[in-house]
Formats: C-alpha cells, structure tokens, sequence
C-alpha cells in the first residue's frame, strides 16, 4: 500500500485549516476499521501517515488533553496494525508511548476519566513485551492493569468493567505461568473464571460465553502444568462444551 502525496498533505500540521485534524482522525478511524478486518498492512500504511502530524500538533497545542487523546487514539490502532504485522520492535515503541502519554493525562494532570484507556494500553503493551520474552516489563505491565480495574470495579462501582478486570486476571495469569509462578498464575486465572462464570450464569450475560472460554482453557493450561489433570481436563471439557454451542446454536465463529 503507497500513500499518496495527496493523502500525505490531507494530514499535514496546518494551524490555519480548522479541518485538518477531523481529516486525521477520520484517517486513523479507517485505519483501525481496517485492523478489525484483518487488512493489516493497508491500516499500517494509513495510520503510519497520521501519528508524526499528530505529535507535532501536540507540541503545537502545547500539550493539552485533547491534542494527547488524539495521539494516543492514533498510537493505539498504529501499534495493534505493528502487533498484527509482526513488527514487535517498533509496536513495543508505539505502545510503550500510548502508555506514557494516558499515564501523564491520568497521573500528572489530574484526568482520572482515562483510567480505563490506560489500563486497555497497559494491557496491549504488556501482551507485545511478552510476545518479545521481556516477562519481567510484561508482568509489571499486567499487574498494573489488574490492579486500575480491580480498583475501579470493587471500589467505584465500575460494575461494567467485570469482565475487563476477568480477562486481565487471564493475562496477568498467562505471564505468571511463562515465568513458571505457578501458583499465582492459578489464582489469577482461577479468580478470571469465577468473575465470567457469575456474568454468565448468575446474571445471564450471555455476551461473555466466549470470554469464558477462554479463560477456561487458560484455567486449564496452568491446571496442566501443576499436573492437575483431572481438572485441567473439566476445564477444557467446559471450554469446548461453551464453543461447540456458540458454534451450533448461535451460530458464531470461534
């Protein structure tokens, strides 16, 4: 994919054209629809263009919270196009600056209504740091998250956010048990299962059975390697049973 000139000049830096900034976002928009389509190279090649006009238009505005959520949304779907295209190396770079940017908004001014996109950028950083072998960042990165959503979740009532704090636990887990801490790679997982089980079966949140899944199978793996076969063998059994319904009955791709 080749940006045009054109294309290029649609998102220069220009303080007299009001539009330009809609122009961008609406740029980095296409870039992440594109992502979640799976046309990976052509959303890198688009986002690639937006980042470096919205960092200048950062040090131009003088870093106020919208010019920083505007680059931050960028660096997002940038870094998860990286991700996707197997450029660990520069998408760690891209993710460890989204992370800076939403901690500076959220610690150092004062924004904490960025608390949740911090924690999701925290999480997506952590999954490349761990992707790379760099566990100890990873885990540091996973912990963090865990504890913002833990915090929202059980003490601000962001009751919403269950399911978000389950599959944290699930990350944070799946670290543990890479760095052989088995123990608390269980209770991680075994704390992200009990959390969707309750969305799903107790209050009927259906919408989460494939996040069940698979916190059941990662419930499982961690089962496995403590030799605990039997119920490493329940949980897959249950993973699948979710998956096979979701398929048959539901009709989803999974």
């Amino acid at each position: 994919f080749v940006v045009s000139h054109e294309q290029r000049a649609n998102v220069e830096v220009d303080p007299s054209d009001n539009d330009w900034i809609n122009r961008t976002i609406e740029f980095v928009g296409v870039g992440g629809e594109l992502c979640n389509k799976g046309r990976y190279q052509i959303a890198e090649g688009i986002l690639e263009i937006c980042v470096e006009p919205l960092r200048k238009y950062v040090e131009q505005e003088g870093g106020t919270e919208s010019s920083y959520c505007n680059l931050s949304f960028a660096l997002e779907h940038y870094g998860r196009a990286l991700q996707y295209r197997n450029k660990l190396a520069d998408a760690v770079d891209c993710l460890n600056e989204n992370v800076a940017i939403l901690r500076r908004l959220v610690e150092e001014d004062g924004h904490a209504e960025h608390e949740d996109e911090l924690s999701t950028a925290l999480n997506n950083y952590g999954s490349v740091l761990q992707k790379l072998n760099r566990l100890r960042e990873a885990e540091a990165c996973q912990r963090e998250n865990v504890d913002i959503l833990r915090r929202l979740v059980e003490e601000e009532g962001r009751t919403e956010l269950a399911s978000e704090l389950a599959m944290a636990l699930s990350s944070y887990g799946g670290v543990l048990c890479k760095m052989k801490q088995l123990a608390k790679a269980k209770a991680c997982q075994q704390e992200s299962v009990a959390i969707l089980h309750n969305l799903v079966e107790e209050k009927g949140h259906t919408e989460f059975a494939s996040e069940l899944a698979t916190t059941l199978h990662n419930y499982g793996a961690v089962l496995h390697e403590l030799k605990r076969f039997a119920e490493a063998e329940d949980c897959y059994r249950e993973d699948i049973d979710i998956l096979r319904r979701l398929m048959e009955e539901e009709g989803h791709t999974v």
